[in-house]
């Protein structure tokens, strides 16, 4: 149901001095052999093919419906087009929906989870970097932090995930819980909102966490 990515690996064309260098895992081994300490997580520089889950746990709240035809909730009377209740005397009480051919429906709660992988990138300056596996027009995309800037910035496509329910779900990577001052990215969750065409209006967009 869930779709896997392949791993990519983006090395950053800079200069070895640049304050905004993000290794690669090639770097990393020229830097261990090199005796410089790694600051990633785990010490290590790169870790390559690191699982990203993005986890939400939705509830839907339940709903109301106005049945168009049968009897109404009392066992009286005749429902009618637009939710109307016509009583036993084949009388309509009101020109609004009515609450004897009203049905409430039950909510529903599920899980909603982005299994992709990606390749985590960190360099002794301080730069971050998540990088996924290219869309289907082999584009990049990745979420950034720049430690000379002090700034977090997501580019590329949305990652998409469908849920039990058929239901496709997308996560931006510019989306502003992902971009902006500082480094907004958290290995052990990292906030951020997928968002659903198929939920009701009003409710299309969830939040939950990404970790990796």
């Amino acid at each position: 149901m869930i779709k896997r990515y392949a791993v990519v690996v983006a090395s950053l064309a800079l200069a070895a001095c640049s304050a905004d260098r993000t290794l690669a895992p090639a770097d990393a081994v020229s830097l261990a052999k090199g005796g410089i300490a790694a600051t990633g997580a785990g010490g290590d520089v790169a870790s390559p093919n690191t699982p990203v889950a993005a986890t939400f746990a939705v509830v839907l709240p339940g709903g109301v419906v106005y049945r168009e035809s049968g009897p109404g909730n009392n066992g009286k009377g005749e429902c009618h087009t637009g939710g109307l209740w016509y009583n036993p005397q084949n009388h309509h009480t009101s020109e609004q929906p009515h609450d004897q051919c009203a049905t409430e429906t039950a909510g529903e709660s599920f899980t909603v989870t982005f299994g992709v992988t990606a390749t985590w990138v960190e360099s002794p300056s301080g730069n971050r970097q998540l990088n996924f596996a290219p869309d289907a027009n082999d584009l990049p995309r990745s979420v950034h932090y720049k430690v000379n800037q002090d700034l977090t910035i997501g580019s590329g496509s949305p990652l998409l995930t469908t849920d039990g329910a058929g239901r496709i779900w997308t996560l931006s990577l510019t989306q502003p819980l992902l971009n902006g001052a500082g480094d907004l990215l958290v290995r052990t969750g990292t906030p951020v909102v997928a968002c659903s065409a198929a939920l009701p209006a009003g409710l299309q967009c969830w939040p939950g966490t990404m970790t990796w």
